[in-house]
């Protein structure tokens, strides 16, 4: 029996997947066991993450699928947005940069998936990208991207 929710579920998820290799895939990445690039291991979980997708549509498919029915009408509403506002990050960080992308991400999302005060909201961001860049960048010296525009 096709089921329309699994089929576009994994639809979204094969391109996320797609695109996160594709973007990992500019990292550099080399197969030869001594030069491990630093995009080996992003590719490797987007092509798993692929490979994944695909076993449970081929399950689907050819029913020995094991996956319960997804309600469009209570998926769509909740989890499109946050596909959209996730497409828009991964965006952001090439145009405004890193920081103020992982920022603005963490606000809209933790109001939108926790109902939580904007304040609070501000106050989770803020600590988050300041911990991140104290480790990353100063204790590390890890570069972000810094985007186009800043």
């Amino acid at each position: 029996m096709m089921r329309l929710g699994t089929y576009v579920i994994g639809g979204i998820l094969l391109i996320v997947a797609a695109l996160y290799v594709f973007g990992a895939s500019n990292f550099g990445v080399t197969f030869n066991p001594r030069d491990v690039g630093p995009g080996y291991f992003p590719v490797g979980v987007g092509a798993l993450l692929i490979v994944l997708v695909l076993i449970v549509l081929g399950q689907e498919t050819f029913g020995r699928g094991s996956v319960s029915w997804v309600d469009l009408s209570s998926f769509i509403p909740l989890v499109l947005p946050l596909v959209a506002l996730a497409i828009l990050y991964i965006l952001g960080i090439q145009y405004v940069g890193y920081f103020s992308s992982t920022a603005i991400f963490l606000i809209i999302s933790l109001i939108f998936l926790y109902r939580i005060e904007l304040k609070l909201a501000l106050i989770v961001s803020l600590i988050f990208c300041t911990f991140v860049f104290v480790v990353f960048v100063l204790l590390l010296r890890t570069s972000f991207p810094t985007g186009y525009l800043f």
